[in-house]
C-alpha cells in the first residue's frame, strides 16, 4: 500500500514539472506574439552596420590632452548607447576613437558620433530662410520685432511691441521699409530686406513659436520649409498658449520690452550708444558669412568640422537647412549644462494633469546658472539658440527671466524632445573630431557570417545526437528532446532580451550558443551514467532511475555553478564581442539547470516505467548489453546437493538396514 502511495506521488510530480515547462513555453511565446518580435537583434558582424574612427584635434590648436579623449570616448559611449543599440563599441586606441554600431545606417552613426563639439547658448541676432523668398517684406532682426507679413498674411505683432490699429502699420520698433539697403551700424538692428521668416500659423519669427526643426511651418510666400523654434521658461510655469495673430497680451509686451511705446513709434529705431552699440554690431566677417550662407548639405557638414570659437560672431544653419542665423558670441557653454531631460509637460494649477506635450528640462550649475539668468534677462521675447558643431539644434524664444529649471517646450514629438535633451546632457566635449575613417559592414558579409555560425552550430549538434544515439542508444531520445526544448527557451530568451534591454546576438555569441551545447550534454552524461552505475550493481532500471538521481544531480549543479559563475566574470571583466559570449553561456547554463529538473528528469522517469524500455537491449539500460545482474523476478533458487548412491554389499556379507 504504501509502496502505491509513493508510486502515485511520484507520477504527481513528473506531470506536474512537466505541466510547468509547457506553462513557460506559452508565457514565452506569448510575449513574443505581444510584441511582434519573431526574430533576434543581431549584431554588427551578422547583419552589418557601420564602424567609424575618430581622430581628435584640440580646438586651442593646443596639442590633445590624454584626459579629454578619456572623457570623449565615455561621452561618445553614452551617446551610442543612447541609440538603443546594445553590442556597441566605443574604445579608445592610441588618440584615436573607434566606434562600431549595428544596425544602424551609416548616416545616423556619423551624425551622432561628429557632433563632439562644445555646446553653445548664443543670442539670436537674425535669422532668414536659406532660400531667398518671392516677395520681399522688410527684414528685422530676431527678437526685437516680427517682420512685415507677405502679402496676404495675417498680421502678427512682435513679442515687445503693441500692435497697431491697421494691419498695415509697423510695430513700434520695426525698422521702416525703405531704410538703408546696408546702414552704417548695424548695431541697431536693420538689415536689408530679404528672406524674413514666417511660420505656418501666420505668426511672426519672434511671436510664440509651435514646433522644432521638424515642424512643416512654411515661411510666408516662398513655400520653404523653415525651422520653427521652441517656447524657453521656467520649468515651474504653466503651459504656454499659442500666440494670437490678432493682438498680443498688455502684460507680455510689457515683460519683453519695457521700453515699448503703446502707440507706434517712427520707423526707425532708436539708436544704440557706446559699448552696447559695439557689443551688438556684428563684424564684417560674420555679415558676409551669413549673406553668403545657403544651407545646402555642404554647408551644414562644413559646419559640423569647423571650429565653433564661443567668443566670436557666427552664422549658422538648422539641422534641416531650412533656416539660417546670424548668432551672437555665446553667453553659456556645454560644460555650464548639469543635466537635461525630456518629459511630459504638466498641465499646472492644483490638478496636476499633464497636457501631453513633450518638453525638455535644463539644470545648470552653480555658475552656468548665473550665466543663463543674465541670458535670458536680456533676450525676453527673442530666441536663444542651441548650437552644436556650428549647427543650430533648436532656437527656442526666451518668455520669462529663468533663475532655475529651464523648460523647452513646442511641438515635439518624443524622439526630437530626446534627441535635444541628449544633445544638451553629452554636448560638452572641448575637443573637435575629424572622421579618419568611416564604413559600413555590407549585410551580405553579415549573412555570410550568421549563415557559417549557424553551419557550425548544426554540425556541433547533430555530433552529440549522433554521439548519444550509439552510446545511449533509445536515451538518445530524451537527449533530442531535451536539446529542442532548450533552444525554444533560449530563442525565446534572445528575442525577448533583444525587445526588452536592446540585447544583440553577435557571431561571439553564436559561439556562446554552441559551447552550450556541450555544457547540455554533460548533463545527460553525468545522469545516463549514474543510472548504469546502479543497473551494474544489480538494481531494476526504475529503482536505478531513482537512486541515481540524487547524486547526478549534486554533480550537475557544481558544474553548472561553475560554469555560470565563469560566464559571469568574463561578462563583467570583458568588453565588446567577449561579453556577448559570456551573456549567451550564462544563459545556456541557467536553461540548462531549468531543462534537467522540470524536463528530463521527468522523461526519464516516465520511460524506464516502460517494461520495453527496461528489457529491451535498444534501450541502452538493458542489464543484458551493459553486464548487469539485475533481473525482473527474485533470484533462482540454488540447485540440491545431488545425492551418492549405495555400494552393493560383497557377496556373503548382510547390507545393513
Amino acid at each position: 500500500m504504501a509502496r502505491g502511495s509513493a508510486r502515485a506521488s511520484t507520477g504527481s510530480s513528473v506531470w506536474t514539472r512537466l505541466g510547468v515547462l509547457g506553462g513557460l513555453l506559452v508565457v514565452l511565446y506569448s510575449l513574443m506574439a505581444a510584441t511582434g518580435n519573431w526574430t533576434p537583434r543581431l549584431g554588427l558582424d551578422l547583419q552589418g552596420g557601420t564602424s567609424v574612427i575618430l581622430t581628435p584635434r584640440a580646438t586651442t590648436g593646443s596639442s590633445v590632452d590624454s584626459g579629454a579623449v578619456d572623457q570623449a570616448v565615455e561621452i561618445i559611449r553614452q551617446r551610442v548607447d543612447g541609440l538603443g543599440v546594445a553590442e556597441s563599441e566605443v574604445h579608445r586606441t592610441g588618440n584615436q576613437i573607434e566606434i562600431s554600431v549595428p544596425g544602424r545606417g551609416r548616416s545616423d552613426v556619423v551624425d551622432l558620433v561628429g557632433q563632439t563639439a562644445e555646446l553653445r547658448f548664443r543670442e539670436v541676432y537674425e535669422a532668414a530662410a536659406a532660400t531667398p523668398a518671392k516677395t520681399v517684406p522688410s527684414r528685422t532682426p530676431a527678437g526685437t520685432a516680427a517682420p512685415t507679413p507677405a502679402s496676404g498674411a495675417t498680421p502678427s505683432p512682435a513679442a515687445g511691441s503693441t500692435p497697431s490699429a491697421t494691419p498695415s502699420a509697423a510695430p513700434s520698433v520695426a525698422p521702416s521699409p525703405s531704410a538703408s539697403n546696408r546702414p552704417a551700424a548695424l548695431g541697431d538692428g536693420a538689415r536689408p530686406a530679404a528672406k524674413p521668416v514666417a511660420l505656418g500659423d501666420g505668426s511672426g519669427l519672434v511671436a510664440q513659436p509651435v514646433a522644432l526643426a521638424a515642424s512643416t511651418g512654411k515661411a510666408a510666400g516662398t513655400g520653404k520649409a523653415v525651422t520653427a523654434a521652441g517656447v524657453l521658461t521656467a520649468a515651474s510655469a504653466a503651459p504656454p498658449a499659442p500666440a494670437s495673430p490678432a493682438a498680443a497680451s498688455p502684460a507680455a509686451a510689457s515683460s519683453a520690452a519695457p521700453a515699448a511705446s503703446a502707440s507706434p513709434a517712427p520707423s526707425s529705431p532708436a539708436p544704440v550708444a557706446g559699448a552696447a552699440a559695439a557689443a551688438d554690431t556684428p563684424p564684417a566677417a560674420a555679415v558676409a558669412q551669413y549673406d553668403a550662407l545657403t544651407c545646402a548639405a555642404t554647408d551644414v557638414r562644413r559646419a559640423a568640422v569647423s571650429t565653433d570659437r564661443p567668443q566670436d560672431w557666427t552664422a549658422a544653419c538648422d539641422r534641416d537647412g531650412a533656416t539660417k542665423y546670424l548668432l551672437k558670441p555665446a553667453s553659456v557653454v556645454g560644460t555650464d549644462v548639469k543635466t537635461a531631460s525630456a518629459g511630459l509637460q504638466g498641465g499646472g494649477g492644483t490638478t496636476g494633469v499633464t497636457t501631453g506635450q513633450w518638453v525638455v528640462n535644463v539644470d545648470f550649475t552653480g555658475s552656468g546658472q548665473n550665466k543663463f539668468t543674465k541670458l535670458t534677462e536680456k533676450t525676453i521675447g527673442k530666441q536663444v539658440a542651441i548650437v552644436l558643431d556650428g549647427v543650430v539644434q533648436s532656437a527656442p524664444q526666451t518668455n520669462e527671466r529663468i533663475a532655475g529649471t529651464a523648460q523647452i517646450s513646442g511641438s515635439f514629438g518624443q524622439s526630437e524632445a530626446e534627441d535635444l535633451a541628449n544633445v544638451l546632457r553629452y554636448g560638452a566635449l572641448p575637443l573637435a573630431f575629424e572622421r579618419s575613417q568611416a564604413e559600413s559592414i555590407s549585410p551580405t558579409l553579415g549573412r555570410d557570417s550568421l549563415r557559417g555560425g549557424l553551419l557550425a552550430g548544426a554540425i556541433g549538434l547533430v555530433l552529440v545526437v549522433a554521439y548519444s544515439f550509439l552510446y545511449y542508444r533509445a536515451l538518445g531520445i530524451v537527449v533530442v528532446a531535451s536539446l529542442a526544448v532548450s533552444g525554444a527557451i533560449i530563442y525565446a530568451s534572445v528575442v525577448l532580451l533583444g525587445a526588452a534591454i536592446g540585447f544583440t546576438l553577435t557571431l561571439a555569441g553564436i559561439a556562446g550558443l554552441i559551447v552550450s551545447i556541450g555544457v547540455t550534454a554533460d548533463s545527460f552524461v553525468v545522469y545516463f551514467e549514474r543510472i548504469k552505475d546502479e543497473v551494474q550493481a544489480g538494481r531494476t532500471v526504475r529503482a536505478s532511475a531513482d537512486r541515481a538521481w540524487p547524486a547526478a544531480r549534486r554533480t550537475m549543479l557544481s558544474a553548472d555553478t561553475v560554469s555560470f559563475l565563469a560566464a559571469a566574470v568574463l561578462y563583467i571583466l570583458s568588453i565588446g564581442s567577449v561579453r556577448g559570449f559570456a551573456f549567451t553561456l550564462g544563459l545556456s547554463t541557467l536553461s540548462d539547470v531549468l531543462i534537467m529538473f522540470i524536463f528530463t528528469r521527468p522523461m526519464v522517469a516516465l520511460l524506464v516505467r516502460r517494461r520495453l524500455f527496461s528489457v529491451s537491449r535498444f534501450s541502452g539500460l538493458s542489464p543484458k548489453t551493459i553486464g548487469g545482474r539485475a533481473a525482473a523476478g527474485p533470484p533462482a533458487a540454488a540447485p540440491s546437493r545431488p545425492r551418492l548412491a549405495k555400494r552393493p554389499a560383497p557377496a556373503g556379507q548382510k547390507r545393513e538396514s
